[in-house]
């Protein structure tokens, strides 16, 4: 669990996770996936993070994921300075 999210993990570094919003689908976020360039990444917040939402399997294309997939286990987002932060944050 990473942000009260299932999350998926390279030793101790987040690289991928999903939600399930209330109004149904799934949705797929990557760590770092701004750093994939690929226009089918939506990015999320503040970070290096991109997401997909996908409402209907119909909708899921395999060759995009597949290549998300593979490059989120080997493309690693550096998190130390996020928890560093995290860290400070928490002291005050």
């Amino acid at each position: 669990m990473w942000h009260r999210a299932p999350a998926w993990f390279v030793k101790d570094t987040p690289v991928g996770g999903y939600t399930v919003p209330a109004q149904g689908g799934v949705v797929l976020l990557f760590w770092n996936g701004q750093a994939f360039g690929d226009p089918g990444l939506t990015p999320m917040g503040k970070f290096e993070a991109a997401q997909i939402e996908y409402y209907d399997v119909s909708a899921i294309a395999p060759e995009p994921l597949r290549r998300w997939l593979k490059r989120v286990g080997t493309e690693l987002c550096d998190v130390r300075p996020l928890r560093r932060r995290m860290a400070r944050a928490g002291k005050r």
